[in-house]
């Protein structure tokens, strides 16, 4: 643990091997919790088959968007943004450039509108969410183009600065877009209503 403290400290990059293997299962973890947050918004017979009173479902429902909001950002920055500190960083598990030339040339626009919603919406308590004015969620662009670009590095990662099974696990657990998206709605305020049992979201 010293060693890490060491290391987080001085921040020279790229980390170590050893770190970026234990760093990649931390890595994995917000693929899969992308990705089953999403599949728990997307699954209407579940929410229609919870037995508990509406404020508790919609307490429940409106966790999942912010799960799936706070590892969309999470997961956008790591592959796209610039690091600063000790934020974990794609580039880290390749040589100088490499990663630049690997995923996508430029983020996507709604990723970098989903990104600034949630610093303002989710992460800080902003005078913002007053001007939103619409508590639905954007996600199907969202979600193809995270996973186009994890897809890249779960792909072309040396097998060798991440931990076992990463591969693997990590491919398996990609979130797919849905074929037939319905809207991704946060109930909140003025917006609060009961969950839907048809579809996802706010009925």
């Amino acid at each position: 643990m010293s060693g890490q403290r060491r290391i987080l400290g001085a921040m020279k990059r790229p980390p170590p091997p050893e770190f970026l293997r234990q760093a990649s299962i931390h890595v994995r973890y917000e693929i899969e919790q992308l990705s089953n947050s999403y599949t728990l918004l997307r699954n209407a017979e579940w929410w229609a088959a919870i037995n508990a009173p509406t404020y508790m479902a919609q307490t429940a429902h409106n966790a999942l968007v912010e799960s799936f909001a706070t590892h969309v950002r999470n997961l956008d920055a790591f592959l796209h943004a610039t690091p600063t500190g000790d934020d974990m960083w794609a580039g880290d598990w390749f040589a100088p450039g490499e990663w630049d030339s690997v995923r996508e040339p430029l983020p996507f626009e709604a990723l970098r509108a989903a990104r600034r919603r949630v610093n303002k919406e989710i992460a800080h308590l902003t005078y913002a969410r007053v001007e939103v004015g619409s508590p639905v969620w954007p996600h199907q662009e969202v979600v193809e183009h995270l996973r186009s670009d994890l897809f890249r590095f779960i792909d072309s990662v040396d097998p060798s600065l991440v931990a076992d099974g990463f591969k693997g696990a990590a491919w398996q657990a990609l979130p797919w877009p849905d074929q037939h998206p319905g809207p991704i709605v946060r109930a909140d305020g003025s917006f609060m209503r009961p969950v839907a049992t048809t579809g996802f979201g706010a009925s």
